[in-house]
């Protein structure tokens, strides 16, 4: 017997299925693994033997059900939030590897991720990491989560002791896997559309109904178990949980994405003809959002009415204004897609995102529902997906939009307050089309979308397709020229490059001005680029503290943004959304960047 062999031999001895040295190999099978068909299978092999899937084993008992799940949870991207703050995960590396505070957190910042920095500094032997599983934690994974989550119970000394137990003498990919349990993203290639794909392999159900059930259960624990027996019935017949919710209520479908308007495909609107095809909105400025109306489990006179953001975040009780009206107006079995706005009804337009990002960010219990005179949160609908009982996704948009209108009026002359219907914009030409997007910003919308009118309603975004069925045409972004005052190291790709920007511009309502933060950036700039930042950086630090370096005022960027708004919270007393990083600008000297009093003239 060869030593592979022995090795193999060896592993499958001691790995118990579906205890947490298997999902250790698992994830040690992925990260060896070329390509994505072969992490593909690693993950249908594992859930495969972990289902008994092959075997003649009928049922799996509750324990190794709850495991499974958990396996599905963590590869889609789950991750175990709230127990453990980065600090202390930092610090038990301090405390197992024995080394200096200060030098596993430069390691930190020259690996680039805090799994891998604890994987090779706490691991045994990690050199030797391709070897064997060695750890003496033979637990079901379930019963090892529910330790983890424990954590949330603990105080951080006791964390901390806790941790070090756990991790003390254990091999690479341990140590890696246990990290990961806690911040997520394993990085080995796997997404949360590839294991859909396995599930739907494994179980027969089409993808559309794996993608759309699964998001209850990345979101709700309790609702976990009756996903696996919705997908697996025959293996589970052990587990009595009722899975009609699954057979009978409706979840939101994968969110169809617009591409990026490029310069060839605004030139094919020159052709007069074209515009014939499509229809035009504008592009609203804040939450997606898709509203799910299911039959009310306890009055049969209002609907169970659900709100989903595009990153499967459960909204309801966050908007609770909203969901009291479309109870009452909404029939059940119907699934609508728009956006989240606040509007101010004395101007008829839209606020900033900042409100109702202040709402979704805030916790449930401190929100304040008390009425906001004149400016109350809506739900601006353009599109519907389901109606009575049928997906309608399909069926071309000009026909969804016909529902949609009648499904919301319903004879009525005006619909609730906290509801809209997005307006069509009559767009005939080219010129007319460039028109309205220069108006954009006075309308307080981002732009145009433009959705083809016989276009159906697709899953996710199609990058790099030359035919679409819908474009989003963005106005410009706003540019100032900033100083970089502060530069930081970052992670992955960039580890051990400063590629983690703070910017500044010069506050002129002091005498004489000085340089205030008034934005952080990361992208933009090419890989070239940063690696030549990044020596002209070394060159002008002035000051340490830890990661963060202050550098002398010498480095001119220009950067975008697509808004700005005044800030209690910054410094500058103004905050910008999504800076991005146009390019270098050694033609700038420092003081030729831009006045913090240019900037509050955008706002």
């Amino acid at each position: 017997m060869n030593k592979v062999l022995t090795q193999k031999v060896f592993i499958k001895n001691i790995v118990k299925m579906n205890d947490i040295k298997f999902f250790v190999r698992l994830i040690r099978e992925i990260d060896n693994s070329i390509g994505t068909n072969e992490k593909k299978l690693c993950i249908k092999k594992s859930l495969t033997e972990s289902l008994a899937l092959n075997s003649n084993k009928k049922n799996l008992d509750l324990s190794s059900s709850l495991s499974v799940s958990w396996i599905i949870f963590f590869l889609a991207g789950g991750k175990i939030k709230g127990a453990v703050s980065t600090k202390t995960l930092k610090a038990v590396i301090t405390e197992v590897s024995g080394l200096s505070e200060w030098l596993v957190e430069e390691s930190y910042y020259n690996v680039g991720d805090l799994g891998e920095t604890a994987a090779l500094l706490c691991a045994v032997a990690f050199l030797e990491k391709e070897k064997t599983l060695v750890t003496d934690s033979s637990e079901p994974i379930n019963s090892f989560v529910a330790k983890l989550h424990s954590l949330k119970e603990m105080n951080s000394s006791e964390k901390l002791v806790f941790l070090k137990k756990i991790l003390k003498e254990k091999n690479y990919y341990f140590v890696f896997t246990i990290y990961k349990l806690f911040t997520g993203s394993f990085r080995l290639g796997v997404s949360k559309s590839m294991v859909i794909q396995v599930l739907s392999e494994l179980s027969g159900k089409t993808k559309e109904e794996v993608a759309t059930n699964i998001v209850l259960f990345m979101n709700n624990p309790e609702e976990r178990i009756i996903f696996l027996k919705w997908l697996f019935k025959d293996k589970l017949k052990s587990i009595h949980n009722d899975i009609s919710k699954f057979e009978k209520k409706i979840f939101p479908f994968p969110f169809f994405l617009a591409q990026t308007a490029n310069a060839s495909i605004l030139k094919s609107f020159e052709n007069t003809d074209n515009f014939n095809e499509w229809c035009f909105e504008w592009k609203w400025d804040g939450v997606r959002c898709q509203i799910v109306s299911n039959q009310h489990e306890k009055n049969s006179c209002c609907s169970d009415v659900t709100m989903w953001s595009r990153g499967e975040e459960f909204l309801t009780s966050k908007f609770p204004e909203i969901v009291n009206t479309l109870q009452k107006f909404l029939a059940p079995g119907i699934i609508l897609d728009g956006e989240l706005l606040f509007w101010n009804y004395l101007s008829d337009e839209p606020m900033s995102f900042s409100f109702i990002q202040s709402r979704i960010q805030r916790s449930h219990t401190k929100i304040n529902y008390e009425h906001i005179p004149s400016c109350e949160p809506i739900f601006m609908a353009y599109d519907i997906l389901r109606l009575e009982a049928k997906d309608i996704r399909e069926i071309p948009f000009i026909d969804r939009r016909r529902k949609l209108v009648s499904t919301l009026i319903k004879g009525k002359k005006t619909l609730p307050k906290n509801i809209k219907i997005s307006p069509l914009i009559p767009v005939k030409s080219i010129e007319i089309a460039q028109k309205k997007i220069a108006e954009a910003r006075s309308m307080k919308t981002e732009g145009l979308m433009i959705k083809r009118k016989l276009g159906k309603y697709n899953i996710g975004r199609v990058k790099g397709s030359s035919v679409g069925d819908c474009w989003k045409w963005k106005v410009n972004p706003y540019c100032a020229d900033a100083v970089l005052i502060y530069a930081q190291k970052g992670h992955g790709r960039r580890s051990g490059l400063y590629s983690d920007y703070t910017l500044g511009i010069w506050n002129d309502e002091l005498k004489p001005a000085e340089l205030v933060p008034f934005a952080k950036a990361y992208s933009g700039l090419s890989q070239s680029d940063i690696k030549l930042l990044n020596t002209k950086i070394r060159g002008c630090i002035e000051e340490k503290f830890g990661p963060v370096k202050k550098l002398k005022p010498q480095i001119v960027l220009e950067v975008s943004f697509e808004g700005i708004m005044f800030s209690k919270r910054h410094k500058s007393g103004i905050s910008v959304r999504f800076p991005r990083l146009k390019r270098i600008r050694f033609d700038k000297r420092p003081e030729d960047a831009d006045k913090l009093s240019t900037l509050k003239k955008l706002i």
